[in-house]
C-alpha cells in the first residue's frame, strides 16, 4: 500500500509541473515521428531543457541528387538545440576527413575539417538551391523571394527540422581548392612521371630546352587525340 501511494505521489507531481513534458511525449507517440531520421528531428523532441545530438552519417545519406560527390565517406555531428518560443537554435560541431589524390603526386591526401556551426532555425518555405522552382512557387512572389533568400536563415516545415541542406553546404565550403599530400610535395617528372617525393631522375639534366618532346607523363593524352601535329616545335 506504501509503494502504491508513493508512485500515486510521484504521478501527481510529474503531471503538476511538468505537463508539456508529457504532453509532447504522447504527441510523439501519437505522430509516429522518429526523433532521428536521417538527420531530421522533430521540433517536439526539443523541449525546454534543449536537446543534444551526437552522430556519425554516410554522406551519401545527405548528397542531394543530381550533384557531384564530395570525398568523403563519413562525418561526425555534435551539438545542441535550443528552443526559443516559436525558434530554435543548434550549435554544434562537423568533424570529417576528406580523401582525394593529392594534386600534384597522385598519392593519397588527407584533409581533416572541424567546423563550428550555429544555426537559427525558424518556420518557413523549404530552401533546396539544387531544385528549380516550381510554377507554385514562382507564381507566389512573397513566397518565391522567402525561399531564394540566402540561407544564412535556415527553415523548418510541417515540425520537423532538417539538417541534411545545411550540413551538405557546409562540406562543400569546408572541402580544399587544392589537395596536397604535404606543403612540400615535390609532384611528378613532368618527362618521366616519376614521383619525386620518392625519386630523383635525370630528365631535368637531359633535356634539350629547344627540342619538343612529348612528356611520357602525358603520352596517353596524346593518343586521345590523334588528329592533333605531333610536332609542335615551329610553333
Amino acid at each position: 500500500m506504501g509503494d502504491s501511494l508513493l508512485h500515486i505521489q510521484a504521478l501527481q507531481k510529474l503531471i503538476y509541473f511538468k505537463p508539456f513534458v508529457i504532453i509532447e511525449k504522447l504527441m510523439i507517440q501519437l505522430s509516429g515521428i522518429s526523433a532521428v531520421d536521417a538527420l531530421r528531428y522533430s521540433i517536439l523532441t526539443i523541449t525546454t531543457d534543449g536537446l543534444f545530438i551526437d552522430e556519425k552519417v554516410a554522406v551519401k545519406a545527405i548528397q542531394p541528387e543530381h550533384v557531384t560527390p564530395i570525398p568523403m565517406e563519413f562525418f561526425e555531428i555534435s551539438g545542441n538545440f535550443t528552443r526559443m518560443d516559436e525558434d530554435f537554435l543548434f550549435h554544434g560541431q562537423v568533424h570529417g576527413v576528406f580523401d582525394h589524390p593529392c594534386d600534384r603526386c597522385l598519392e593519397a591526401a588527407h584533409s581533416t575539417i572541424d567546423v563550428e556551426v550555429y544555426w537559427h532555425f525558424e518556420e518557413g518555405p523549404e530552401w533546396n538551391p539544387y531544385e528549380t522552382a516550381t510554377e507554385e512557387v514562382t507564381d507566389d512572389i512573397e513566397l518565391s523571394a522567402q525561399a531564394m533568400e540566402a540561407p544564412g536563415v535556415c527553415t523548418y516545415q510541417h515540425g520537423i527540422i532538417d539538417l541534411a541542406p545545411y550540413l551538405w553546404e557546409e562540406l562543400c565550403f569546408a572541402m580544399p581548392m587544392k589537395f596536397l599530400c604535404s606543403e612540400h610535395c615535390k609532384g611528378l617528372c613532368p618527362q618521366c612521371g616519376i614521383n619525386l617525393n620518392q625519386a630523383n631522375c635525370q630528365c631535368a639534366q637531359t633535356q634539350q630546352q629547344s627540342d619538343y618532346q612529348t612528356p611520357a607523363a602525358f603520352a596517353k593524352l596524346a593518343d586521345m587525340f590523334p588528329d592533333l601535329p605531333k610536332d609542335n616545335s615551329d610553333n
